[in-house]
Order: C-alpha cells, then structure tokens, then sequence
C-alpha cells in the first residue's frame, strides 16, 4: 500500500527552479525502526549515554529527514483517501 513520493530537492523561494527526488516509504520505515531498535538495544545493555548519542547523531545525521518526508506523505495519502 505504500511505495515512492515525490519530495523537493531543497525548499527554496524558487519552486519552478527546483528539481523532485524519490522517497520510500518502507524504506524510510524501515531505516527508523532500525535505528530506534539499536538505541533500545544501548538502552537494555545499561549504556545509557550510548543510547542517547546514538539516538541523537542517528536523528540528526540520517533519519530526522526520512521522518519529516514520510510524515507529510503520509498525510498526504490520507487526505487523498477521502
């Protein structure tokens, strides 16, 4: 039920100048589940501060953007259902 989105390639204030890449959805499920399963991993190992950098660099570095894409196509295809 889910597959590819569009997504600009930078938001700027010249839209037509602007390019459209691919997401995925699974994908993008997929990379977050991963990343989350190995900061909880950290997290019952006692490594606390591991966890947190891991879950913090993780977000800042990889999946922050996937969660953003995902969640406005999300929200999109529920709209779109109606």
């Amino acid at each position: 039920m889910l597959g590819v989105y569009n997504i600009p390639e930078r938001v700027t204030d010249r839209p037509m100048q602007c390019g459209l890449m691919l997401g995925d959805a699974i994908d993008d499920i997929l990379d977050i589940t991963n990343e989350l399963r190995a900061t909880h991993w950290l997290m019952e190992q006692g490594h606390t501060v591991d966890a947190h950098w891991h879950f913090a660099f993780g977000y800042d570095q990889h999946w922050r953007y996937h969660s953003r894409c995902l969640l406005w196509y999300l929200e999109m295809r529920r709209f779109e259902a109606h």
